[in-house]
């Protein structure tokens, strides 16, 4: 399936042509496009991975390229995203750019700037009790829960895979002389 982006996907001064990535630049009263890529990148999400004691940003972004080829969806740090080397990294001969001054940057701008719906989503990497807005939630790894959970390392297989009412939490929670009074 390919996706087709048009040249309503960037704020100005990027756009659309050929199913390539342009800057236009206007100098003295003349307008002219400058080709920065082969593809029209789009920030599909941000993610923000949460471990209970700091916070990291990562992207989704895809793209489409000129040749009609949806370029796959890539996960991008945030540090990737700063140093833009990702591009041929992930998507190889196909995430190449025109070699001018700050092209790289221009692309990122580009990118970050999409005006599709870009999901906002936080994936928890802990277990148990957790303040989120105004209530405690139980974080648990569960097709069920609401809220995305995968845990690092050897722990990445457990899963909850029953259900419990808030009640039933409490007590699992509590301490155990209040438990069993």
């Amino acid at each position: 399936m390919t996706e087709n982006y048009d040249n309503n996907i960037y704020n100005e001064p990027y756009c659309v042509k050929d199913g390539c990535l342009y800057e236009t630049i206007e100098r003295k009263g003349k307008v002219t496009m400058v080709r920065l890529c082969d593809y029209v990148p789009v920030l599909k999400s941000e993610i923000t991975f949460d471990d209970g004691a700091e916070q990291r940003k990562a992207f989704e972004v895809g793209a489409v390229h000129s040749n009609g080829t949806t370029m796959r969806t890539v996960n991008v740090t945030a540090d990737e995203m700063s140093s833009m080397k990702w591009l041929i990294e992930k998507w190889g001969s196909l995430g190449s750019y025109s070699p001018a001054n700050n092209t790289l940057g221009k692309i990122r701008h580009a990118i970050m700037s999409t005006k599709t719906d870009v999901e906002f989503r936080t994936v928890y990497s802990q277990t148990g009790w957790r303040q989120i807005g105004e209530r405690y939630e139980f974080l648990m790894p569960s097709a069920d829960s609401q809220f995305t959970v995968k845990l690092q390392g050897k722990l990445n297989a457990y899963n909850w895979s029953g259900s419990a009412s808030a009640d039933k939490l409490f007590y699992l929670t509590a301490p155990i002389s209040s438990a069993t009074s």
